[in-house]
């Protein structure tokens, strides 16, 4: 296993946490880098942010590597989108804090999932990889996991914290009282860390047994999620723990 590390600080504890990884030194936009792992991996996790402009060169690079890969020796590649894919509507309306009935599906609606608009948020590298399995299906083999909050510790040597909660517990902290953006009515999905690395490393498995119930390609798009909540109850529910610290 190969590990693509963006510094040398954060590489030095990679190897400690896991001495049988090959640590792969090179920041995300080391083309050259990525292009000649991807050409030896057999399975390739992209897992860095995909909403920077840098990113689609990245996913080009990946493109390129997977040239070399025959039906014989296929490449998997197994990338994580963002669940800006599914508020495309808030950022073209300018809507914030509302409830909406829209519901992504990636069963019945698989068809409109890996064939949103062009705006939509991440949706030039997803539309990238898409792009990649169509035209070479025989020796390239995609799937986009599409996880909404994620919430739960980390497990790596380096980053071990979500974002959402911290980031709202300071503004909270900041302004020494709660608040509320819109009605605070916006429906989000959920899930654990653990769940979704159990779910990349079961897509990882498939590949490596050529399950045949896992689905790649045109229509290997998942949303990954278990649960469901309004950001209303995350702003009352930091507000009060704030008040009932006197934080506020």
């Amino acid at each position: 296993m190969s590990a693509l590390i963006r510094d040398a600080e954060k590489a030095s504890f990679v190897q400690k946490a896991y001495p049988n990884v090959r640590v792969v030194e090179g920041d995300p936009d080391s083309s050259g880098v990525i292009e000649r792992e991807v050409e030896r991996a057999d399975i390739i996790y992209r897992k860095l942010k995909s909403r920077e402009p840098p990113t689609l060169a990245r996913a080009q690079a990946i493109a390129r590597g997977t040239q070399r890969h025959t039906p014989e020796r296929p490449a998997f590649i197994i990338h994580t989108s963002g669940a800006g894919v599914t508020t495309y509507e808030d950022f073209r309306n300018e809507t914030w804090g509302i409830e909406h009935k829209k519901t992504f599906d990636d069963w019945e609606g698989i068809e409109e999932a890996v064939n949103l608009l062009d705006v939509v948020k991440h949706r030039n590298v997803d539309a990238a990889f898409l792009s990649l399995c169509r035209e070479h299906a025989d020796s390239v083999k995609t799937a986009i996991i599409c996880p909404p909050l994620i919430y739960g510790p980390g497990r790596g040597p380096c980053n071990t914290t979500s974002m959402q909660a911290y980031w709202m517990s300071s503004i909270v902290l900041e302004r020494e009282k709660g608040f509320l953006i819109g009605t605070g009515k916006t429906w989000i999905s959920e899930i654990h860390f653990y769940d979704l690395i159990n779910l990349e490393l079961q897509m990882g498995d498939a590949a490596i047994s050529n399950d045949t119930t896992a689905t790649w390609g045109s229509h290997g798009f998942y949303f990954a999620e278990n649960g469901v909540w309004q950001w209303g109850d995350m702003f009352h529910y930091l507000a009060k723990i704030a008040k009932d610290r006197g934080y506020i």
